[in-house]
């Protein structure tokens, strides 16, 4: 098995290899990199917190429209 630590990297904290993180001299965390049942942490924002998923505006644009299409036509089957 890898020898794995904890990582901050531009706010992001996430499990690299030891010796990748001291070949870019990483800040190294005092945390395990395993959770209590054995998995592996995710990546996570600064402190533990879950990472936001990434949207664009286009993204969110054609949700909305896909949304209202689909009310649109409920309104006309009904």
């Amino acid at each position: 098995m890898a020898d794995l630590v904890r990582v901050r990297l531009d706010g992001v904290e996430k499990n690299v290899g030891r010796e990748f993180a001291d070949a870019y001299d990483l800040e190294v965390l005092d945390e395990s990199p395993y959770r209590g049942d054995g998995q592996l942490r995710p990546t996570t924002r600064k402190g533990g917190r879950p990472r936001k998923p990434k949207t664009t505006v286009a993204d969110q644009a054609a949700a909305k429209k896909a949304a209202a299409v689909a009310a649109d036509d409920t309104a006309k089957e009904a």
